[in-house]
């Protein structure tokens, strides 16, 4: 445990020191800032578009704290999980590629603490920055709309950054075996299976695709299912994590 807890360590210092930490944190914070901009200015923007069309009218409710925190749940399912599995791509491949990963193991460190440290440590940079962005988000909206109500936006983010975790230990599997691109280009591309996954009920209900829709339902106040959700996206990040384990441990480096 002491072993994995300096890798921890190690690989958190890295994260800061490379362009994985601070562009994660930059993204975040800039979604943050701009959720609530964004559904202040959506009246004006959309009346912008009816200049010079006569007898077009198009209006719109006063925009509410709803709308920002619906914002910045959008810009999360959008922009954030790019920016997490192409980040989690290079989590081994990139160490593969470098040699790092060999010099690494040549230490008293198995392979299995080398890919745990890496996917614990990303997933809380990850967690760091969303929550940094949604704290900007919530202060923006209280600014702008004078009220916003936190258990809301703590609980959809809460539930996107379970599918993040998911998407990232599926990545870092990827990464044992795939260079960097190829992985983050096939893990984006299972990300968007899982999306039409969330038409049909039962995934909802019993399978990690729930993740998928969870955000915006909580922020709707509609019902949610999130037991048998939760059950089986924590099975499918250990086993995750747990493949990239067994794919990297046969690995020649």
């Amino acid at each position: 445990m002491s072993r994995i807890a300096c890798l921890f360590g190690k690989e958190v210092l890295e994260a800061r020191r490379t362009w994985r930490g601070p562009t994660l944190l930059g993204v975040m914070v800039f979604c943050g800032v701009l959720s609530p901009l964004a559904a202040l200015a959506a009246p004006a923007l959309v009346a912008s578009l009816t200049v010079g069309q006569p007898g077009v009218v198009i209006e719109l409710p006063d925009p509410t704290y709803a709308d920002s925190y619906a914002q910045w749940i959008k810009n999360l399912s959008q922009l954030g999980i790019m920016l997490v599995i192409f980040s989690s791509a290079g989590l081994i491949a990139l160490e593969r590629a470098s040699g790092t990963a060999a010099l690494v193991v040549t230490k008293p460190v198995s392979r299995a603490a080398f890919v745990v440290s890496r996917f614990a440590a990303h997933a809380s940079l990850v967690t760091v920055a969303t929550v940094t962005g949604a704290l900007i988000a919530y202060g923006g909206t209280v600014a702008g709309f004078g009220q916003a109500p936190l258990a809301p936006l703590a609980a959809a983010t809460g539930a996107w950054l379970i599918g993040a975790y998911i998407a990232i230990a599926v990545t870092e599997a990827l990464s044992a075996v795939l260079p960097a691109l190829a992985s983050g280009v096939v893990s984006l591309a299972l990300w968007g299976v899982a999306g039409v996954g969330v038409l049909w009920r039962p995934a909802v209900q019993y399978t990690p695709v729930g993740w998928l829709s969870a955000p915006g339902s909580l922020l709707a106040g509609e019902a949610t299912h999130v037991g048998w959700p939760f059950v089986t996206a924590a099975l499918l990040v250990v086993g995750a994590v747990a493949l990239a384990c067994a794919l990297f441990a046969r690995n020649e480096l």
